[in-house]
């Protein structure tokens, strides 16, 4: 526990310490037992283990006191990995070992009382270090229960995520991935599809019913038990798509999809939530993937040579137009600008586009090609 030359009543008092290990370990043990019933149970330690690793981690403290060997972790660190995989709290793992510090200085005061003043005196000049040292104990147990607990989140988080996945495809291993994650396997569900950070952390106590999740660096996917074929109503920080209800767990598969799709079907910048059905033509236009972007460009591309100032004007105003129902002084309200200005602008569209605001297909046609680029 140091590297200055070993006091000779230090080592003196840490030999007779060692000679009385096996009594030691046991008071220690029995100490901790009452301290911390968790230890004593042993159903969770067995009373040999703790017998032993009181044992260990005393003889560890007075061959430090000895100097007589550079400090080993490898008993708290065993310690601290074997508590962890028992399910003991670690709170409780590190009450012990104030409590078994507390122990191994009442026993050295103990002896060197006996032992007589100088070593009294000896102890004391080394008190500072004793307890860095013992405090040295706690952090490598610290250190090892959290790496067994991280080790034991990783894989209890992969095993879920294998669970969902299964859940989300329409082998014969749905049922069972059901069971394992709490969902029955018949009454009414929804999936929820969300871009990261879009769900409140409260969604499950709002929406009233179990819920997974299998989150990725770019998607949230949920499978909620709704117990009734209505979408719930919840608030949002950013997109979600919401598939239809459905009524048996091995549907999830396409219900999965719906939602991928309500959600592509959100405009990016958005926080407001569709379900599956809501928007058509936007969910149309996500199902194409690519090949709705590459129309869009293609009926659109006359506008490509204008400046990008002057091309998002006549797109925004032919947008706005559409989102008022085709009505030009509301469009202009909307704009700050005259109805003149409207109608100039959409007809600058329809002069490079060849394509007119009075041919319902051709509209659609402009439509969807704006609606594809805002989408993307």
């Amino acid at each position: 526990m140091h590297t200055d030359p070993p006091d000779p009543l230090l080592v003196e008092l840490a030999d007779s310490m060692l000679e009385r290990l096996p009594e030691l370990a046991r008071e220690l043990a029995e100490i901790v037992s009452a301290a911390e019933p968790v230890l004593g149970d042993s159903a969770v330690v067995a009373a040999e283990d703790l017998y032993l690793t009181c044992r260990d981690n005393l003889a560890q403290a007075f061959r430090g006191l000895a100097a007589r060997e550079p400090f080993d972790d490898t008993a708290p660190r065993e310690n601290g990995r074997r508590r962890a995989e028992q399910g003991v709290p670690l709170a409780t793992l590190l009450h012990s070992y104030r409590v078994g510090a507390r122990f191994i200085w009442n026993a050295l005061r103990g002896a060197a009382d006996e032992r007589g003043p100088r070593t009294r005196e000896a102890l004391l000049n080394h008190a500072e270090t004793l307890w860095l040292g013992l405090d040295q104990f706690s952090e490598v147990v610290q250190g090892a229960y959290r790496d067994v607990v991280a080790d034991q989140t990783l894989r209890t988080e992969r095993e879920h995520n294998e669970l969902v996945d299964a859940l989300l495809s329409t082998g014969t291993t749905v049922w069972a991935s059901a069971d394992a994650l709490g969902l029955p396997r018949q009454g009414w569900f929804c999936v929820l599809a969300a871009e990261p950070g879009a769900l409140p952390g409260e969604l499950a106590e709002a929406l009233g019913g179990p819920v997974v999740w299998r989150r990725t660096a770019g998607e949230e996917l949920g499978v909620l038990s709704v117990g009734r074929p209505v979408i719930p109503e919840f608030d949002t920080r950013g997109r979600v798509g919401v598939s239809q209800p459905y009524d048996r767990i091995d549907r999830t598969a396409d219900a999965a999809r719906q939602a991928r799709l309500a959600l592509a079907a959100i405009e990016p910048g958005s926080r407001q939530w569709a379900a599956y059905g809501d928007r058509p033509l936007a969910t149309m236009i996500a199902g194409a993937g690519g090949t709705a972007l590459h129309l869009a460009h293609l009926v659109l591309a006359p506008l490509r040579a204008l400046p990008e100032r002057d091309r998002a004007l006549l797109l925004d105003t032919a947008w706005a137009w559409c989102e008022s129902g085709g009505s030009t002084g509301d469009t202009a309200a909307a704009l700050y600008c005259h109805r003149n200005t409207v109608r100039h602008r959409l007809n600058r569209i329809s002069e490079l586009t060849g394509l007119s605001w009075d041919h319902p297909i051709q509209v659609a046609e402009l439509v969807a090609a704006m609606r594809a680029i805002r989408l993307n």
